[in-house]
């Protein structure tokens, strides 16, 4: 071993020396000078501005009336990005108070109201119950159109409906995909705060048309077969969200840790009849929103102490088995409370499903009784017992 030690010391040495001899030699520089890494921008405007500052003031003359909301979305940025959409601070009002405590007679008088003159004087007995409600029978209805840079909204093909005035998109074109259809009676209040994915990705100088529809309506099952006086002058604002975001990014609304992307759900109670929600949130459920099973932690109060639950996937239309699912089932423990962390179960379906009349827009949770439960679908009613999701869920799968 120590020879071979000083033989490469040997060899070292001879090859110092033979450098140290070398006077001349040929070589060649380059520098490639002002290098600058520049992060790609992201950046959208509808119709043309940037910030978005249009509101709509639309008015809805009478039930079954529909009025659309028309607009275009362009990428100003250098990236492509993912679109997606929500309707948020959706707040329902009672417009103008002309008459006692309600818009009009008629109205105050459907409220459970009576009135009557004393003399020349108009007197009202304050019986009048306020309902404003909108929301609950605002059909909602969605389509989009992809646009080339120098096309605009009317090469997608618009209609102008002459009965009732208004522009809406012609869907016989062939260029408008609906993304959510009348027919399903997708209502305003079970989207609210659902974001909904318009674009998989928007290429930098492409425009995406959207039409947004809103019809006042009653709906199937809701135990009222026409929209009455009660919504005379009643009033719906609401804001209109855009999110664009990197390819890759996650979709808004959910929360990355350890891997996993999770999203949140909060129940809460409403009026079987008029369905606004009564008093704030009883609970929620955070779920990772893709898996090979469906993992989740609910917390939920406020309950009946010892009544037996079913947390369900209810799939419209009613009675919910198209396809619908039992998730779990849950005994209220002691405190009037559902706590259950690190819950997993193989649904074997994605929610919301293709079958289910709120696809693609997301899925309904809700708990209910459990005795109104049997076979993937609902053999009692009895909602004022239960608790809605506000916001709808989505899961992917990923064993399907």
């Amino acid at each position: 071993m120590k020879k071979i030690i000083f033989s490469l010391a040997m060899i070292a040495a001879v090859g110092a020396i033979v450098v140290g001899a070398t006077t001349a030699f040929f070589s060649d520089t380059e520098t490639s000078v002002g290098n600058t890494f520049t992060a790609g921008t992201i950046d959208i405007s509808v119709d043309g501005e940037n910030p978005w500052t249009t509101n709509w003031e639309n008015y809805l003359d009478k039930p079954c009336q529909t009025n659309y909301m028309n607009f275009v979305i362009k990428n100003e940025g250098e990236n492509p990005a993912k679109i997606w959409k929500r309707l948020t601070n959706v707040i329902n009002g009672p417009g103008a108070v002309n008459y006692c405590e309600a818009s009009s007679e008629p109205e105050y008088e459907d409220g459970g109201g009576i009135v009557h003159y004393e003399g020349d004087n108009l007197v009202c007995d304050g019986g009048y119950t306020e309902r404003d409600t909108l929301s609950a029978f605002m059909i909602y209805d969605m389509a989009i159109c992809v646009l080339e840079e120098n096309e605009s909204i009317e090469d997608c093909g618009l209609v102008n409906d002459g009965y009732e005035n208004i522009v809406k998109p012609d869907l016989t074109t062939g260029r408008w995909v609906v993304l959510i259809d009348e027919i399903d009676q997708v209502r305003v209040d079970n989207v609210v705060d659902t974001w909904i994915q318009l674009s998989e990705g928007l290429l930098p100088n492409e425009k995406l048309a959207v039409s947004q529809s809103y019809h006042l309506m009653t709906w199937d099952d809701s135990g009222q077969p026409i929209i009455t006086n009660w919504a005379q002058g009643d009033t719906m604002a609401f804001d209109v969200e855009l999110d664009a975001r990197q390819l890759t990014a996650p979709a808004p609304g959910t929360t990355m840790s350890n891997g996993d992307v999770t999203a949140t759900v909060q129940f809460v109670q409403k009026n079987p009849v008029t369905w606004v929600e009564i008093a704030a949130p009883q609970g929620s459920l955070t779920y990772n929103i893709e898996g090979e099973e469906f993992v989740y932690d609910i917390d939920v109060t406020g309950l009946a102490v010892g009544v037996e639950y079913s947390l369900i996937y209810y799939a419209d239309p009613y009675p919910g088995n198209n396809p619908g699912a039992l998730i779990a089932t849950y005994t209220v423990d002691g405190a009037g409370e559902i706590n259950d962390s690190n819950n997993n179960v193989e649904l074997g379906l994605d929610l919301p499903d293709s079958a289910d009349a709120n696809y693609p827009v997301g899925a309904k949770l809700w708990l209910v009784l459990a005795a109104d439960y049997s076979g993937s679908q609902m053999v009692g009613w009895n909602p004022s017992s239960y608790l809605f999701d506000k916001g709808l869920v989505n899961y992917d799968d990923t064993q399907i």
